[in-house]
């Protein structure tokens, strides 16, 4: 028989996450892949989730909503949000992702002393927060609002960008690895970030350690497209190690 905790365990990581790697899960979990395999097939059966290529993904939609997410990790978050927020200088534009940790950065922001600093975001709740100070602008991406994440997407959105340049971009992630790099189970989100990408100067991964290890459905790109990582004391050694070897700067709040 298969042990409930185990499969409660598989469950909590897909609905978290949106996507795992049956690699990531046997690491977690502390098992084979043979047998990550199987408490996959026995989900599915039941249909609690449904299984990908490497991987499975949680029968609910993974666009799990702004509000959920920002539940999750609220500590971790807020303490990443806040480095970040130290790393913005005077007079540098600067690009802030949508998602609940890039929340609790302009949450920072608005209490940083900077001058002439201008925010420029998609996610419509940030630019709200931020709107209306004296020491920073706000520049609204406009586009097709997704579900629950306050972020603006689309062919509009991705328009705008291409025309705007960029001295950091402050990017989130749902999952994020040597292998498989910097991922997001949102395709319109992807092409947003990928085309901030294209015209920033440095990008700041600000993610939480639960989202290491993880891959969700849509790949961004590589990982060591990053210059820097802000994230929590949560990685492993071993998992520092490894970030430690590709020579980037990390930040463990």
């Amino acid at each position: 028989m298969i042990p409930t905790d185990r499969l409660e365990q598989i469950l909590k990581l897909t609905q978290a996450h949106g996507t795992v790697t049956n690699i990531t899960l046997a690491e977690k979990l502390g098992v084979s892949l043979m047998t990550v395999r199987r408490d996959i097939i026995e989900l599915e059966h039941r249909g609690l989730l449904r299984r990908v290529h490497g991987g499975v993904q949680s029968a609910a939609s993974p666009d799990r909503g702004f509000s959920l997410r920002s539940r999750q990790q609220q500590t971790a978050k807020h303490a990443i949000g806040a480095a970040a927020a130290l790393l913005v200088q005077d007079f540098e534009t600067i690009y802030l992702d949508a998602g609940s940790t890039a929340f609790e950065m302009a949450l920072s922001l608005r209490q940083r002393s900077v001058k002439g600093v201008r925010v420029v975001t998609h996610a419509i709740n940030i630019a709200a927060e931020l709107s209306g100070l004296n020491h920073i602008g706000v520049v609204q991406i406009g586009g097709e609002v997704f579900g629950q994440t306050f972020a603006a997407t689309g062919p509009l959105a991705i328009q705008a960008i291409r025309t705007l340049s960029f001295d950091q971009f402050f990017m989130s992630a749902q999952g994020f690895d040597l292998r498989n790099g910097l991922t997001d189970s949102n395709l319109l989100e992807v092409e947003v970030k990928q085309a901030v990408l294209a015209a920033t100067k440095k990008v700041v991964l600000i993610a939480d350690s639960s989202k290491w290890g993880v891959t969700s459905f849509a790949r961004v790109a590589a990982l060591n497209v990053v210059s820097q990582i802000i994230t929590d004391s949560g990685i492993s050694l071993t998992s520092r190690e490894s970030l430690d070897a590709m020579e980037l700067v990390v930040s463990y709040t």
